[in-house]
């Protein structure tokens, strides 16, 4: 009686053989649970995201791009933006703050440090003297729309304001320092040489002069917005 006994409550012990199969079963099944819902989900994705991506780009672009003689007239901000080409940029976690020049330049000069020497033959020897940071404001002026709003004309004008702070802070030479740099209309006329009409101009023009400085000292904020030269100022090319 007590073998038979220990035999059946044996047979009524579950297997651990037994107990790994449901539980591979139960992985596999929550696998393909996953699977499909990823599916399920980038199909939703290929079909609706794009399309609703699309439309709220347009939907944006023509708010702030797409301008009208209505908006002209109300004087909005959108138009005022648009005017004066500016940007929303972050100010503090998702607050926008429209903001005109926004772009920013970095310049750098090129210093001739042994300019004598140069006269004498020797290869000039340059020092990159920068970064200097600007940025630069766009506006537009004279604003007139068709009669059917579809095109609109207008003046565009750009400046460059400096930005001392930002500039201290990388480099130690100072906006109104002068530099040595290669005479402008030397430089014109090597870019010109090859073009053969304006050699005649430039023959009679250098002809006229008492002398050729090769190399002009001038602060370093007029080489970053133009340098302004006499004598080229009042050459005028005239085609042969």
């Amino acid at each position: 009686m007590n073998k038979t006994n220990v035999k059946k409550i044996e047979a009524l012990q579950p297997t651990k053989k037994g107990k790994q199969i449901c539980t591979q079963s139960w992985i596999s099944i929550r696998f393909e649970v996953i699977l499909l819902i990823f599916v399920a989900l980038s199909f939703v994705q290929i079909l609706f995201v794009p399309k609703q991506l699309n439309k709220q780009i347009e939907n944006n672009v023509e708010g702030t791009v797409v301008m009208s003689v209505s908006q002209q007239k109300a004087n909005n901000n959108k138009y005022q933006d648009w005017e004066r080409n500016a940007s929303e940029v972050i100010i503090f976690l998702f607050f926008l703050k429209s903001e005109s020049g926004v772009q920013l330049f970095n310049f750098y000069v090129y210093n001739i440090t042994n300019p004598y020497e140069v006269l004498n033959g020797s290869i000039p020897q340059l020092q990159e003297i920068g970064p200097y940071i600007y940025r630069r404001f766009e506006f537009k002026s004279d604003v007139v729309f068709s009669e059917d709003s579809c095109t609109v004309s207008y003046r565009y004008d750009f400046s460059f304001e400096y930005q001392a702070d930002m500039t201290n802070s990388q480099n130690s030479v100072g906006i109104n320092e002068t530099v040595t740099i290669l005479n402008p209309e030397m430089l014109t006329f090597f870019n010109t040489m090859n073009t053969g009409f304006a050699l005649t101009a430039w023959a009679q023009h250098f002809s006229s002069l008492p002398a050729i400085k090769l190399f002009y000292q001038v602060p370093i904020q007029d080489v970053i917005l133009g340098v302004t030269d006499p004598g080229l100022a009042k050459l005028i090319f005239k085609p042969v």
